[in-house]
This record gives C-alpha cells, sequence and structure tokens, in this order.
C-alpha cells in the first residue's frame, strides 16, 4: 500500500500535495518557536552567520522548522518526469 504519486484530476501531483503539507509544518513550527521559549540552537549562529539569520534562528524548534520548509520546496519545485509533464500538458489544453 504505497502513496500514488500520479497526478490528481485537477493536474497537481499528490508529491507536490505533500511538499506543500510539509512546508506549510514547518512555516508554522517556526512562527510556534518565533513565540516560544524552546531549547538550544544546534548551532550557535551569531557565531557563524548574520545578526539577521540569527534572529530568525533563535531556537532548535525554528531550526526544525526551516529545515521543514526547505525540505518540503524540493517537490515542489524539482523538475517533472517527462512522462508526467508529458501527461499533465496534454490534459491542461
Amino acid at each position: 500500500m504505497g502513496v500514488d504519486l500520479k497526478t490528481t484530476e485537477d493536474g497537481v501531483s499528490k508529491i507536490r500535495i505533500i511538499g506543500w503539507i510539509v512546508e506549510l509544518a514547518g512555516t508554522a513550527l517556526w512562527i510556534y518557536a518565533d513565540f516560544a521559549g524552546g531549547h538550544r540552537p544546534i548551532v550557535d549562529w551569531p557565531d557563524f552567520a548574520p545578526w539577521w539569520i540569527a534572529e530568525f534562528l533563535p531556537n532548535l524548534e525554528s531550526e526544525i522548522g526551516m529545515v521543514l520548509v526547505f525540505a518540503g520546496m524540493i517537490p515542489l519545485y524539482w523538475p517533472a518526469r517527462r512522462a508526467d509533464a508529458a501527461t499533465s500538458t496534454s490534459t491542461s489544453t
């Protein structure tokens, strides 16, 4: 019982929908971490990055949220396979 990664009726592949869900979950976690105290960050950002990056990643929860946001972008912007691209262009016309 695997995930069917074919396109849905409206032309959006299910892997892209999963990418949006992961990206939104990461954004929600990052926003929560901005207001909550949280745990110590993994990376000491003020030592390695400019001040504005250190302010965006103040704790562990914000780091995990940002990783989820970037991981969710991968299926959204990854080029489609040629067979999937051919079927999506033929159904959209």
